[in-house]
Formats: C-alpha cells, sequence, structure tokens
C-alpha cells in the first residue's frame, strides 16, 4: 500500500513465448488499474530470454521506489532475484545492473526467494528464503543489499547468510517464508523444516539474526525456536508480524491428519533469553483452512488470510482474532471469518493481505487463472458514511437533460439513499427530491443549459449517514434529437427515395446527419440539414444502414442519438420477358448518351446502378417513348439500367 492509497501487486503471468514473466501492477485506491504506471497499469519482466520468472514479493522504499524479488529458473538453474522500479513503473538503471541483480545464497545451488523487506534506518534491502541441495534437503537463507543493488559485504562478510546452526540441521528441508526487520537492524524470520525420512515430522521453524548476520542469542538462547503441534501433525508458519513489544505472530497451519489442516496464529514471546512460544493461539475455522498471511489493525487485532476447502474447491478466507487467546472476533463476517468464491471457479487462495489506514483489508491472491485483489470492510455495522459521489463527475459539463443517472459507491449495511438536487449550494429548497434502493437515481425533470448541485445520505432503517459534500454538473444546452422515421430495424427501404426524419429540438437551428454501413459510423456519409429531415437518392441496393442525428444552435453541438438502422430492399434479378421485346438501348456499347425506345411503353424512371447494386444515376422523366440519356459523369466500364423499377434491361457498355 503506497502513501497515496494506490495498491501495488506483484506475482507472475504465464505466457507461451516467454514461459513465466514477473508481474507489477498498481491499482487505483478505487480498484482501477492506474494508467500512469507501466502500460496500462502493470508490467511484465522476462528476467532471462524464455526463464520462468515468479516475483514472490514485494517492498516499497520511503523515496517512492518499488522492490521487487523472486526467481527465474533457466532449466538448468534457478537464482534469486532483486529488482527495482521507478514510482511510475520504468526499471531503476542505477540499481544492480541495469536494474536488476541476480545471486544465489550458496553456490550452485537451487535458490528460492520467497520474502523481501526493507530496513527503514538504513534502506538496507533484506531477502529470505533457502536454498535446496537435493529434493530432500536445503538451507534456511537470508541476504543483504544495500541501496545500489550490491550485496552488503557488512553482514556476515558475504551479505548472505545460510541458516543450518545446529549440528543436525543438515538433516531438514528448510523453507524461510517471511521477515521483518526490527530498527535495530535484526532480523525476525519464520519458515518451516521437515525431516524427510519420517512421516508426520514438519514443524514450524523461526529464527533472529543480528544486524552483522551472527545468530542473536539473546533469543531463546541460540537465535532458534520451534513448533510442533500438539497433535504432532505437519505444522508450517509462512507469515510474520511483530505486535508492539516485538513479539513474533505468525500464521500458517497445522496438519490433522491426511484429510485437513487447522488456521493456526502462534505467539513467540520476546523476554530475555526466553523467546519460547506463549499459549498456543489455535482456531479452526472451517475443515481444511490454512493462513498465508497476517496482519494487526489499529486496534490490535489479527487479521489472517488464506483459504479454506478441499484439494478441488477452495475459497478465499479472511478471519479476525483478538491478541489476548486468538479467538475469533464477533461482529467480523459470520462469526469472525468471510468465505468467497469468485466467478464461479473452483480454485481460489488469498495469498496475502495488507491493512489500510482505516482498517479495510486488501486481500490477494488468484480464482482459476485469474489474479484476484479484494477489498474487505472491517466490521458488520452499517458505514452510512462510507460512500463517495460516483457519476457524473463533479463540474461535469454538457449533462444529457430532462433525463440522466446519478450514481455513488454502495455505502455498507445501507437499505436505502436520499437524493436532493437544486440550482443552489444550500439545497434551501431542492427543485428534486428522491429515494433509492440502489446506488441510482434517474432524473426525468432536468432543464437545458442549468448548472445542477446534488448530493446522497445513506439511511438504515431509522439511522441516516450525512449528507456527502455537494457535487455540481451543468445541463447540454440542446438535447439530442427524437428518431422518427424510417422506423428502426425497417425492412425493404427503397434506396433510391430515402427520407431520414426526425423531431424538432427546441432552440436547434440546424442539424448533423450520419448515414453509415457501419454501427462505429466508420467513414458515415455527413449531411448538414436546416429543416429536420435529409433524403439520399443513390444509396446501395440489399444493405444495412445506420444513421443518427445531432442538433446545433450555432455554438454547440447535442449529444448524437442512439443509432437506428434499416435494410435497403434487394437488387432486382432477372429480366422480365413480356417487356423485353418491345425495349431496345442503343448504341451498346456507348459512349457518353444513350437512347432508350420503348414502342408503345410509357415510362416515367430510368436508373443507372453499380454492378455493386449502387445507384449511380436517376432520372425522373416526363411519360414518353423514347428518350436521350447522358452518361458522361460515367467512368467506362459495364452498369446496369432499371426502368420504373420493372424492366432490367442487359448490361450496357460505356467505352
Amino acid at each position: 500500500m503506497q502513501p497515496d492509497g494506490k495498491i501495488l501487486v506483484s506475482g507472475f503471468t504465464n505466457s507461451s513465448a516467454s514461459g513465466k514473466d514477473f508481474l507489477l501492477l498498481r491499482l487505483q485506491t478505487n480498484g482501477f488499474m492506474d494508467s500512469t504506471f507501466g502500460t496500462n497499469g502493470f508490467i511484465t519482466v522476462d528476467v532471462g530470454i524464455g526463464s520462468d520468472d515468479e516475483a514472490s514479493s514485494l517492498a516499497l522504499q520511503t523515496d517512492g521506489k518499488i522492490i521487487l524479488a523472486g526467481n527465474t529458473d533457466n532449466g538448468i538453474i534457478k537464482e534469486g532475484v532483486v529488482m527495482r522500479f521507478l514510482a511510475n513503473g520504468i526499471t531503476d538503471s542505477t540499481f544492480g545492473i541495469y536494474g536488476t541483480a541476480i545471486f544465489d545464497f550458496d553456490s550452485n545451488r537451487a535458490d528460492v526467494v520467497n520474502t523481501v523487506k526493507i530496513h527503514t534506518v538504513t534502506g538496507n534491502i533484506v531477502v529470505g528464503g533457502y536454498s535446496q541441495i537435493n529434493s530432500s534437503k536445503s538451507k534456511p537463507a537470508v541476504a543483504r543489499f544495500n541501496n545500489a543493488g550490491t550485496l552488503d559485504t557488512t553482514f556476515n562478510s558475504t551479505g548472505k547468510r545460510t541458516l543450518w546452526v545446529t549440528s543436525l540441521d543438515y538433516q531438514y528441508f528448510f523453507s524461510l517464508e517471511d521477515l521483518e526487520v526490527l530498527p535495530n537492524g535484526k532480523i525476525c524470520a519464520v519458515g518451516w523444516r521437515d525431516f524427510p525420512a519420517q512421516s508426520w515430522s514438519k514443524n514450524v521453524w523461526g529464527c533472529r539474526i543480528n544486524s552483522n548476520g551472527t545468530m542473536d542469542n539473546t533469543f531463546n538462547t541460540t537465535g532458534l525456536f520451534g513448533y510442533n503441534g500438539g497433535f504432532n501433525g505437519d505444522d508450517f508458519g509462512y507469515s510474520l508480524v511483530l505486535d508492539a513489544s516485538n513479539n513474533y505472530v505468525y500464521s500458517g497451519g497445522s496438519d490433522v491428519s491426511t484429510l485437513y489442516s487447522d488456521l493456526i496464529i502462534k505467539s513467540v514471546t520476546n523476554v530475555g533469553a526466553n523467546g519460547t512460544i506463549s499459549n498456543s493461539y489455535k482456531e479452526t475455522p472451517l475443515g481444511d483452512d490454512i493462513g498465508y498471511a497476517i496482519g494487526i489493525n489499529s486496534a490490535g487485532e489479527y487479521l489472517v488470510g488464506g483459504s479454506v476447502g478441499n484439494s478441488t474447491a477452495r475459497s478465499f478466507v479472511i478471519s479476525k482474532h483478538n491478541n489476548t487467546n486468538g479467538a475469533l472476533v464477533n461482529g467480523f463476517g459470520t462469526l469472525g471469518k468471510t468465505i468467497t468464491t469468485f466467478n464461479g471457479n473452483s480454485m481460489n487462495e488469498c495469498l496475502d493481505i495488507t491493512i489500510q489506514a482505516d482498517d479495510k483489508i486488501i486481500a490477494v491472491g488468484y480464482s482459476g487463472n485469474n489474479l484476484i485483489i479484494a477489498r474487505y470492510l472491517n466490521t458488520i455495522n452499517p458505514l452510512l458514511d462510507s460512500f463517495q459521489l460516483q457519476s457524473p463527475a463533479n463540474n461535469a459539463l454538457n449533462i444529457t437533460a430532462p433525463s440522466s443517472n446519478l450514481m455513488w459507491t454502495a455505502a455498507f449495511g445501507s437499505t436505502s439513499y436520499e437524493i436532493q438536487i437544486d440550482i443552489n449550494n444550500t439545497f434551501a429548497n431542492p427543485v428534486i427530491v428522491g429515494t433509492s434502493t440502489t446506488n441510482l437515481f434517474t432524473t426525468n425533470v432536468l432543464a437545458l443549459n442549468t448548472n445542477y448541485f446534488w448530493r446522497v445520505r445513506a439511511v438504515a432503517g431509522a439511522n441516516y449517514g450525512n449528507w456527502t459534500a455537494p457535487w455540481q454538473f451543468k445541463t447540454v444546452e440542446l438535447a439530442p434529437p427524437v428518431l422518427a422515421l424510417p422506423i428502426n430495424l425497417s425492412n425493404n427501404v427503397d434506396p433510391a427515395t430515402l427520407n431520414l426524419d426526425w423531431n424538432d429540438v427546441i432552440n436547434a437551428i440546424s442539424y448533423e446527419v450520419q448515414l453509415s454501413q457501419s454501427i462505429n459510423f466508420t467513414n458515415p456519409i455527413t449531411v448538414t440539414a436546416v429543416p429536420s429531415n435529409v433524403s439520399y437518392t443513390s444509396l446501395a441496393y440489399n444493405k444495412t444502414y445506420y444513421w443518427r442525428a445531432r442538433a446545433s444552435n450555432g455554438n454547440n453541438f447535442s449529444f448524437w442519438s442512439a443509432p437506428w438502422q434499416f435494410n435497403t430492399q434487394m437488387f432486382p434479378t432477372g429480366i422480365n420477358n413480356l417487356k423485353k421485346g418491345v425495349i431496345t438501348i442503343f448504341p451498346n456499347p456507348a459512349a457518353t448518351e444513350i437512347t432508350i425506345k420503348t414502342g408503345l411503353v410509357l415510362f416515367t424512371k430510368i436508373k443507372v446502378i453499380s454492378l455493386e447494386g449502387k445507384i449511380l444515376l436517376q432520372k425522373n422523366i416526363s411519360l414518353t417513348n423514347n428518350y436521350n440519356l447522358n452518361l458522361e459523369t460515367l467512368a467506362s466500364g459495364n452498369y446496369f439500367i432499371i426502368i420504373d423499377d420493372t424492366y432490367l434491361m442487359d448490361f450496357i457498355k460505356l467505352k
């Protein structure tokens, strides 16, 4: 969480072209992507060309720069990665090598980075994870970098420290999952260890390291602690916070059987050399549950994020616990927990949380193949002042009238809303007073060219929230035209005698009309009309057209009307054999003029049509038996002649 409330999320995205890539994105405070960051709010990084790159943790420097930590795996060796980005998402070239530091905890091992934190006093960057020797052995490890992205050799002389401390540690597979750095530079860590030769042998493991890289022997005499659940199951520590007394508080899971595990919250006291585990905080919110993340709110309560379910279907679970015995706190969700499944996906897991200054909880994880970022409230009590006006934006112009929608975000726990609209910001005599059971209100009586103020308050039964600070908007000077003819979705419209018509708009002196074969009005035919209609005489047969209009008062335009559409007549096909014998066209081919001789047949209309069905020329004439038609405006080529829409003649050819 940035100081300005924007939310940073890291992880990875999978590409068929480049494999797994680092992912970093930023959201605005309202949950929308921040377009000022990276490309449309996010960046991806292929650390090694075609390698599998996974970002596992991020940290924010006091200067706004962003630290991303994780791994890169080229199929031969897995190494740790620390990257730094500027506040706008651009790689910081002053860090490491072009913004990236690639390292190993232990030479020629597979190194895994799980967490990164920043020492607020020095700005040093501390990462933690493990170095894997084989499938059954690994060393927990930490490394410390200075602000330039190089290993800090004042830490254990190399900048790195693997944590096989006791003579028996070589038997275990370790994973350091999370850490915190004290102001004095000491590093507090938590994770787990496994003795692979035995079943049910995983234990929570943790340590405290001095700022110079030596073990802190004032902490449980060795700098280490371990925890094995009372039922001797598999126990994991995944996330760590320090309370006001620098006691360890961690969350994780304890396998009760092969079927499910319990969420655990434990506290490790920090009194002199004691370093022992206090009374066990243990909860079982539901069946198979695990806590991947923990935080402390302003009241000192513990909030845990994780998942609950089984091997085929899991859901986000957020729970709240008191800080005396870890019991669930009523008044949060249902009996202290809230469970969420997103998008109908069966697999949902919350992997991390952070807590806002107002105690709302940001949770991040995945649902199926989607990244999920969700925000939860801190209470089940109505929060009648916990919403904001949304649309139209404050000081917006050209709002449609007389009908327009007012929208605001939902107030938690509200049952309805009251709305006031006035031309004065005092609201002494509101011109519109309304109620709504949703966060939407539609008004149908707004005047044109008028400045309005509006405000909303939330209601829950007999309780009322405060009125929001008023926003204002100004209505458009002109209303959009209401289309009339041809009726929307009309068929069999004559392409040679089309007339578009709409209702007059008050204060309008002219109109602009667009006609197109694209609903997006690509390359439209645009006509300016003074009366409220316009005619066309050369459209194509058997086509779908879209049209719309807008009004003008000489200075401003209204919005476009909603588009209507119509379909023109089918192109005439076949030859009327009864008439063909008495109609003659000559010369054919012709240069610039043809004569139409019809014997005793009288005709009043002639059309010349392209082979694509577009009317290129139309003549309305007096009754006659013969007519000379000038074609000098047409290019050379083949054309159809149609007489009175019934007598289709053979092609004519212009030289």
